[in-house]
């Protein structure tokens, strides 16, 4: 494992696979929370939402999911990477 570390080639379906469920998750927990805060604020679903309803539910938690995601992925991971990617790795940080 530590061999192929170096290689961003050897893991790329891991890669796609884990970023594809990260992004599923973090909807579903977005999902749950509108849905509490609707149970704690007593507000009743719409009736008759069907196919549309379920997709602009889902739709908008992606597109909040992906608002907040941005900024977290441009200020911390990518650095983080570059950095990553020095001959001393990650030390350049202490």
């Amino acid at each position: 494992m530590l061999s192929a570390a170096g290689k961003p080639s050897e893991g790329i379906f891991a890669s796609i696979i884990g970023t594809v469920t990260l992004i599923f998750a973090a909807v579903r927990v977005v999902v749950q929370l509108k849905e509490a805060l609707n149970v704690v604020w007593e507000v009743k679903p719409k009736a008759g939402g069907g196919i549309w309803g379920f997709a602009r539910n889902y739709g908008l938690s992606l597109a909040a999911v992906l608002t907040l995601g941005s900024p977290w992925l441009r200020g911390i991971v990518l650095p983080e990477t570059r950095r990553s990617r020095r001959p001393w790795g990650l030390l350049a940080c202490i």
